[in-house]
């Protein structure tokens, strides 16, 4: 744990300790199946799921983020402060920066499209059984996802394509992890999670930090 503790805190990123400690926790009880995260940035909680997958023989990792911060619309109009600043960041460093740590494992791969978009290459990877992403190893797919984690757009609308695009990929016994469902400049995820619990979908809720997560029947 010290050793993932360290490289991931150098890579940027908003994912803290706790955090970590709770994707430290939850592994050890995921079903086998691939990992699938929308909205990856610079990686840092995609290289803690890959890292925590390798060592406890999961599955692959899929990174799903078009990387092109320029065309990210507006989160929601409380989070006006975090839009502008949107355009100090520089898409091709950040990509480049992902890349630098994702090749230190040998199971990360990726999808750069908006997630809505992705599902289609995700659905081809998986009829031909591995998933090929430039600069990194092809990894393989089952195309059955063990744990889903939502960090994308957090309007609602947004928050929603994504669950309805690719929870129905989650296996019985997976886990959907929305994160800042409890956050400061919105309430898009928020929104989302409270209708998820309405659902008979999952058998296990229960919030650490800003993340949701749903364990499904």
């Amino acid at each position: 744990y010290s050793g993932l503790h360290k490289q991931f805190t150098r890579i940027p990123g908003q994912c803290d300790d706790k955090k970590l400690l709770s994707l430290t926790a939850i592994t050890r009880i995921l079903p086998k199946g691939d990992i699938v995260e929308i909205g990856v940035l610079y990686g840092r909680s995609a290289y803690a799921l890959a890292w925590l997958a390798e060592r406890y023989r999961i599955g692959n990792v899929i990174c799903v983020d078009p990387w092109q911060l320029e065309e990210m619309e507006d989160q929601s109009e409380k989070a006006t402060i975090l839009n502008s600043k949107l355009v100090e960041i520089d898409s091709k460093k950040v990509f480049k920066v992902f890349i630098a740590n994702a090749v230190l494992l040998d199971n990360i791969g990726y999808i750069r499209k908006h997630s809505v978009d992705a599902i289609t290459d995700y659905e081809s990877a998986k009829k031909e059984g591995y998933l090929k992403s430039d600069h990194l190893d092809g990894v393989s797919v089952s195309g059955k996802i063990s744990l889903l984690h939502v960090d994308g757009s957090h309007k609602y609308e947004e928050v929603w394509k994504d669950i309805k695009t690719w929870e129905p990929h989650i296996i019985s016994g997976g886990w959907l992890l929305l994160d800042d469902y409890v956050w400061s400049f919105g309430s898009g995820p928020q929104q989302v999670g409270d209708e998820l619990l309405a659902t008979n979908d999952f058998d296990t809720a229960f919030c650490l930090g800003d993340t949701l997560f749903l364990r499904k029947k």
